[in-house]
């Protein structure tokens, strides 16, 4: 039996609102049919002759429906909220040839949330990201990107750090995964971020192209008009360079018993303390770990993307093991000395 229960009328005192309704989705797309159906009349009392105002009205039909459902889903709540039990979400979903939204909830208890990810489909053409919930007592829940304020990505986050917080985080302190971590690296190790050189020899080669082109063609045009024109490739072209050739995460790591020590260079490097670290989640895309999010208590997150000569799932979980690794460690007992040989 489930032990959650919806807090559609009284909210635990510790529930949080995760996402409200997106009010400026709403309010554009409510704004774009008005004006469809403003044209609409136009072209209806305009001479275009009988079968010209047939087509037209026959138009106008699914603008219509479409209006009514903008402003019955408007009307409707739409919230995502979390308290220590678990969450909840109340949301509209379109009813397939009707003119109206379907309303629909779910609460989840956070020991039957199972994976909250994105997926990105084509959609006449247009791509879309899905928020997808899957949990153990019923079907995956699948919301599309619009049907809550902020992205697909950006709620995934959201309820990800919710659950951590109410979940995960009392575990670890109970377990002290931070002393578990001051006492694996009591022999610090240093991890280096390696370049891709593919990625720096196409940024090179591109960047160059656009820089080398336009400022050839601005010198041959010449004039002031013509290099106002190229200035803009040359520029692009250097920004290539430096997004190829830069490292948008920290080049050096240093795993020590103080914490986690990242920077551009070993001379420059930023400490934050094993007790500061919320988590370390890895973001996977298609099915890879493209980066990991250090999450910090006090300051702000650490990401780290690229090749650091280990995966980096593995280093998500050097910096903040799973809690079985390190009860596992707790409660092996320590090895025993071996006995002294008997004296001759």
């Amino acid at each position: 039996m489930d032990p959650y229960r919806p807090t559609r009328d009284t909210p635990a005192s510790t529930a949080r609102i995760l996402a409200g309704p997106s009010r400026w989705r709403t309010a554009w797309h409510f704004a774009l049919l008005v004006g469809l159906l403003g044209v609409a009349a136009w072209a209806v009392t305009t001479p275009f002759g009988y079968r010209m105002r047939v087509w037209i009205g026959l138009l106008a039909v699914p603008v219509i429906f479409d209006l009514v459902r903008t402003a019955h889903e408007a009307m409707l709540p739409h919230r995502v909220t979390a308290d220590n039990r678990g969450l909840e979400l109340v949301w509209a979903k379109k009813a397939p040839w009707r003119p109206w939204m379907r309303r629909r909830s779910a609460a989840i208890a956070w020991e039957h949330l199972q994976a909250v990810r994105t997926s990105t489909v084509s959609v006449n053409g247009v791509g879309t990201t899905e928020l997808m919930i899957s949990w153990a007592l019923g079907p995956t829940i699948v919301i599309p990107d619009g049907t809550f304020s902020g992205s697909a990505e950006s709620l995934q986050q959201a309820i990800l750090d919710e659950r951590d917080d109410r979940i995960e985080a009392p575990r670890r302190e109970a377990a002290d995964v931070a002393g578990f971590c001051s006492d694996r690296f009591e022999t610090p190790r240093t991890l280096r971020w390696r370049p891709d050189r593919g990625q720096r020899v196409a940024a090179t080669l591109i960047g160059g192209l656009m820089i080398v082109g336009p400022a050839w063609v601005g010198f041959m045009i010449g004039g002031t008009a013509h290099l106002m024109l190229t200035l803009p490739g040359v520029l692009l072209g250097a920004f290539l360079l430096y997004l190829g050739w830069s490292a948008s995460s920290p080049r050096v790591l240093r795993l020590q018993a103080e914490g986690l020590a990242h920077g551009p260079a070993e001379d420059r490097l930023t400490l934050v303390r094993w007790s500061e670290i919320r988590f370390a989640r890895p973001t996977v895309v298609n099915g890879q770990i493209v980066r990991v999010r250090v999450a910090v208590k006090a300051g702000p997150d650490v990401a780290l993307s690229g090749n650091y000569g280990v995966g980096l799932g593995e280093l998500a979980a050097m910096i903040t093991p799973p809690l079985s690794v390190v009860l596992r460690a707790r409660a092996q007992p320590p090895s025993a000395e071996p006995a002294a040989p008997p004296s001759p």
